[in-house]
């Protein structure tokens, strides 16, 4: 019996289910650190504590950005929630915007704006939104489909000059978040 034990090849061994396991086990834990050290490699978020992203970039002296965070809890009307200088006719969900700010440059007496809200409606519906939007203000559109249904980056430029940009992107099947940046004429 001990003998029969002794003359089993590697293979023969192996192919016993405790064996099975355990090596499964360890392709399993393989293909997970693989995945993660993958997944590590286009990671680039800022964790929270970590340095604030615009002052890491390299400005020259002097040309810092402000950026104001507007005070939604404070914001008595609609209008109030959105950065100064910001078009009031935008499809936007007023009730849903959970971020809003504005950043001047320095020498810029012009600040952008940026909204973002997440929104019930479809994609398609908050597409077609925005789609009549543009159109109807006059303005050029460029639009980036990333994924089809998923993720857009539609970008508009009127004559004079304005630059209003809108990021879709469908979190789950209820929910999309919307990003919508404006830039009006200096």
């Amino acid at each position: 019996m001990e003998s029969e034990k002794n003359n089993k090849t590697f293979f023969q061994r192996v192919s016993e289910p405790k064996y099975l396991t355990i090596l499964g086990l360890a392709i399993i834990t393989v293909i997970v650190l693989l995945g993660i050290w993958v997944a590590s490699q286009f990671d680039n978020t800022t964790a929270v504590g970590d340095a604030d992203p615009v002052q890491q970039a390299d400005f020259e002296a002097g040309t810092e950005p402000t950026i104001e965070t507007i005070d939604l809890s404070t914001a008595e009307t609609d209008e109030a929630k959105l950065p100064v200088g910001f078009p009031t006719d935008l499809p936007l969900e007023y009730d849903n915007i959970n971020e809003s700010l504005s950043t001047t440059y320095s020498g810029d007496t012009t600040a952008q704006g940026s909204v973002v809200f997440d929104s019930p409606k479809t994609y398609s519906e908050l597409r077609s939104d925005f789609d009549t939007y543009f159109e109807d203000n006059g303005y050029t559109v460029t639009v980036n489909e990333l994924q089809e249904g998923a993720i857009a980056q539609l970008r508009g430029e009127n004559e004079s000059g304005e630059l209003l940009s809108v990021l879709l992107q469908r979190v789950s099947d209820q929910i999309v978040t919307v990003k919508v940046g404006y830039r009006p004429v200096n």
